[in-house]
This record gives C-alpha cells, sequence and structure tokens, in this order.
C-alpha cells in the first residue's frame, strides 16, 4: 500500500440495528480493503485507492540517473492520462512543499501536462536523480491518483459489514485476523460471495489499470514515481 491513501467513505449497511460508532466503522472498512486484497489475490487492486504520489521528472538530456540541469519552464508531463487541478497537491522543492500553486491540466492520450500559473517562479533548474523526494537538488510534484469505482465501495462495505455483525459493536476486528469466533460461531470470509466476485468481474472488464501510471518501483526515460517523505503528506494533509 503507498504511503499515504485518503480514507474511504462508504456508508454504513448495519440494517435492524443501531448505527456503529464512526471510528469503529472506518476501522472495520479499513480490515475490509485488506481483506478483499486477499481474497482477490491481485495486490494492485488498491490502485483503487485515492493515494498521494511524487511524480519525479528526469532532466532532459541526462536521464534518470544524473545530476543535472533541465531547462527552466512551468510545464511538466506526467504519465497519467486523467489528471485534474484538483489532483495537484503540491509542488516540492528540496524539503519546501508547496501547497498554493495555480495549475492548469492537459490532457493527452497517455499523459498529462501541468502548468505552473501565476507570477511563481519556474520549476527548479536541477535535479539529482540519485535522491529521492525532500533531499536537496532535488524536485517533484505531489499527485491524488486513483478513483473507487461504486462496485468496489460496495464489497467492501460488504465485508465490513460480514466482519462487525460477528464482532461486538464497540469494537473493529483486528486487520490481522483470518476468521471470527464468537461462542460457537466461526466466520471466515467467502472468496466466492457475490461481492467479492462482482469485483473480481468488474477487474475483468477493464481494459486500463484504475489509473494509468508508472508503478512506485518503476522508472523510465522520463521520470519515476516516488512515496512522499512524511513532511511532504503533513503539509498536503494537515488542515
Amino acid at each position: 500500500m503507498p504511503a499515504y491513501c485518503e480514507p474511504v467513505t462508504v456508508e454504513q449497511c448495519c440494517q435492524d440495528c443501531e448505527p456503529y460508532d464512526d471510528a469503529v466503522w472506518d476501522a472495520a472498512v479499513e480490515v475490509a480493503w485488506t481483506k478483499l486484497v486477499d481474497l482477490i489475490a491481485d495486490p494492485t487492486l488498491w490502485e483503487w485507492r485515492r493515494c498521494l504520489r511524487v511524480w519525479r521528472p528526469c532532466p532532459t538530456p541526462c536521464g534518470c540517473r544524473s545530476y543535472c540541469g533541465c531547462g527552466a519552464s512551468r510545464v511538466v508531463t506526467v504519465p497519467q492520462v486523467d489528471v485534474r487541478p484538483g489532483d495537484v497537491a503540491a509542488l516540492l522543492v528540496d524539503d519546501d512543499v508547496d501547497t498554493d500553486g495555480d495549475w492548469m491540466t492537459a490532457r493527452g492520450a497517455t499523459e498529462t501536462r501541468l502548468t505552473l500559473l501565476g507570477h511563481r517562479s519556474p520549476m527548479p533548474l536541477v535535479q539529482n536523480m540519485d535522491e529521492r523526494n525532500g533531499q536537496p537538488s532535488t524536485w517533484g510534484v505531489a499527485l491524488w491518483v486513483g478513483r473507487t469505482p461504486p462496485v468496489v465501495l460496495e464489497a467492501v462495505g460488504s465485508i465490513a459489514c460480514e466482519w462487525l455483525a460477528r464482532c461486538s459493536p464497540t469494537s473493529a476486528p483486528p486487520a490481522n485476523a483470518t476468521s471470527i469466533t464468537e461462542g460457537s460461531v466461526t466466520m471466515v470470509l467467502d472468496p466466492h460471495s457475490e461481492a467479492v466476485r462482482s469485483v473480481r468481474d468488474a477487474l475483468r472488464m477493464t481494459t486500463q489499470p484504475a489509473f494509468e501510471f508508472a508503478a512506485p518501483w518503476d522508472e523510465g526515460p522520463a521520470g519515476r514515481w516516488e512515496d512522499p517523505a512524511q513532511a511532504a503528506i503533513d503539509a498536503v494533509v494537515s488542515p
């Protein structure tokens, strides 16, 4: 799972009972996400989460493992087909996190061009690709990537309800549990339930991943994806 993903909002499905405490329900939803990934046996299901990523563009023409300058510009190209202005969280320069920039986006067939607007300085001139974001002589753009389809939300909610139906309404199940025993009844999640089947069917019908981007461990001639440093997460997420 990426370093930081937004909490997922799933409507409670409790029937003929008192609603669960919000904290208990939210914890059960997070457990349900983990369990759904296990049942589907496809770790790319995490791509359906809205998570914070950092795109580190390579200097041109130096390549991705060089310390060198790149031309001053207000434009950066991201290998993500559907970036919207609200998805651009911050411009990262060294250890500085600028969350106040205004951005314009233009979608292409396989990428999106981000343009920094206003009177701000252009992108930095030096990019040290031998260091991670947050270090001296580095820069990148922090982006929210990923959107959750309704069928996945429904499956997560269904699994969360299954767990809580066998648990105390005041406590959530632990994330590392594989079954729940209450009295003489043991519940094990069914990998062939209707909710899980619906997600499998949706994934089979999907011709592209949930969002189009290089995996964070991939590196190409244009740049690489990284998880944000904790300071960047704090600056973007904190009110």
